[in-house]
């Protein structure tokens, strides 16, 4: 899914394994091409070659998978050294960002944390990861999915947007038209998570989604350099950063 919407580089991990596996194909192809021809062989390099153009990898590119090291590429990218190359797909505009708390360095009292809760915070770790940056800033885990779509539906409820998850998984949803309720949710959130106020200027609804939506990439970026010089955060979103979690290919 990151892949597809041109935002691979958001997970250093995962696309480093990607990387690796369009290296062995680049390589693969090489090797077959240098031995002597026969059915065996260039059914193989037939095969190897048509995975090569689905994954749009040219001479050139393969050229480039050889040249370089994917997990210095990784460690990179792991240490915010570099930044990620973001292209979505054309005609799309696209956030992938994730919220984040921050005590803006201040201390808070030293309170002994219930079992229960030191379980709860073991088990987010594991699934977010450790916490990014310095003990300031903490993921914000939320389970529920909220889908807004034109300001007219709404779906909320424990099912992911997947065919997986709407299709064969036990969730349970809400799902309906209603502007009312779209609209107004869609308001609160993006003004809450960015910190921002909506804009409320332009002539059109449309033109005032366009303008928001600038707006959290500018509170998303100043985010990022932020959390990359351990200072306060502007309101609690923050691009999307996972360095944890390795590459998975699901059926769906």
């Amino acid at each position: 899914m990151m892949e597809s919407l041109g935002q691979a580089e958001l997970m250093p991990l995962a696309h480093r394994d990607n990387l690796y596996d369009q290296r062995q194909l680049a390589y693969r192809e090489r090797e077959l091409s240098e031995r002597p021809e026969s059915p065996e062989r260039d059914r193989e390099l037939l095969q190897v070659r048509s995975k090569m153009r689905q994954q749009n990898i040219d001479e050139a590119r393969a050229d480039e998978l050889i040249a370089d090291d994917p997990n210095a590429h990784y460690n990179k990218a792991a240490a915010r050294e570099m930044e990620p190359e973001m292209l979505p797909p054309e005609g799309m505009k696209v956030i992938v960002a994730t919220l984040v708390s921050c005590d803006a360095g201040k201390s808070g009292s030293a309170v002994a944390k219930t079992r229960g809760e030191r379980q709860i915070e073991q088990q987010i770790t594991e699934t977010l990861g450790p916490e990014q940056g310095t003990a300031k800033y903490k993921s914000i885990y939320v389970h529920s999915k909220l889908l807004l779509v034109d300001d007219l539906f709404f779906t909320l409820g424990s099912a992911n947007i997947n065919a997986r998850s709407l299709l064969s998984d036990s969730e349970l949803n809400i799902a309906m038209p209603s502007p009312t309720t779209t609209k107004l949710w869609r308001e609160r959130l993006w003004e809450m998570h960015s910190g921002k106020a909506l804009s409320q200027n332009k002539p059109t609804a449309f033109k005032n989604i366009q303008s928001d939506f600038a707006s959290w990439e500018w509170v998303i970026d100043d985010n990022w350099e932020s959390q990359k010089k351990n200072r306060p955060l502007r309101g609690n979103l923050v691009r999307f950063w996972d360095v944890v979690t390795p590459y998975a290919t699901a059926v769906d």
